[in-house]
């Protein structure tokens, strides 16, 4: 097992890239518009040294929501959206006419809109905890608890262009995705993990290192 291990490890990565199959296609996506109102209560830690106390503080914040862009397809997961949709700007978007499809293929929504809200509603959840950081003073905020329902959603169903290249490394799949919007790009690579644990031994080998050089240096004489 070893041995087929090193077998197939060993082909370059960039040969097995350039092996890889490529496909030009429109993936799909919801846009949502909302606004959210949030109530919330948390700790605010005021004060220093002994004089510090956690105290509690409760508020309420409006946040509004505009084109926020969900993957429809499995194609699409957050991670790729995240890398590649950061050139998105909705006055570009045109009514759809089958002529822009030429050369590509066309993935169909795989989700419904209530499945893009679920998505909707986790993604934005670390925005909302920001926003109650900044709304109840900043500093140290802990024991965050909030309520809130979204509103006034409106929701467009749109296909973008992508360039996405499969490719197999050690019997695994792996995807890079190119925007055909901005021509942002993010990818999977492997990792070796004999390699990471190497680096792992070798950094801490040169923090020991340093460590008794400056322990020796500071011993006295």
């Amino acid at each position: 097992m070893l041995g087929a291990w090193a077998l197939v490890s060993a082909a370059p990565l960039s040969k097995v890239v350039t092996a890889g199959q490529i496909a030009a296609v429109y993936a799909p996506f919801w846009t949502f518009d909302a606004a959210k109102d949030v109530n919330y209560t948390a700790q605010r830690r005021t004060g220093h040294g002994k004089s510090a106390r956690w105290r509690r503080v409760s508020g309420q914040v409006m946040m509004v929501l505009d084109d926020v862009v969900i993957g429809a397809s499995d194609h699409v997961t957050p991670d790729i959206r995240d890398g590649i949709m950061h050139g998105f700007y909705p006055q570009w978007l045109k009514p759809y006419q089958p002529e822009y499809l030429a050369g590509f293929a066309a993935d169909l929504h795989g989700s419904r809109v209530s499945d893009g809200l679920i998505k909707l509603r986790r993604d934005i959840e670390e925005q909302v905890r920001r926003r109650i950081q900044v709304d109840a003073g900043g500093g140290r905020i802990r024991n965050i608890t909030w309520t809130g329902h979204l509103s006034e959603i409106r929701f467009r169903r749109v296909l973008l262009p992508l360039w996405i290249l499969h490719y197999r490394y050690a019997g695994k799949p792996y995807r890079i995705v190119v925007s055909g919007i901005d021509g942002r790009c993010f990818g999977e690579r492997p990792f070796s993990m004999a390699k990471l644990f190497g680096w792992a031994l070798l950094s801490a080998a040169s923090l020991f290192g340093a460590g008794m050089m400056i322990g020796a240096g500071l011993a006295p004489g």
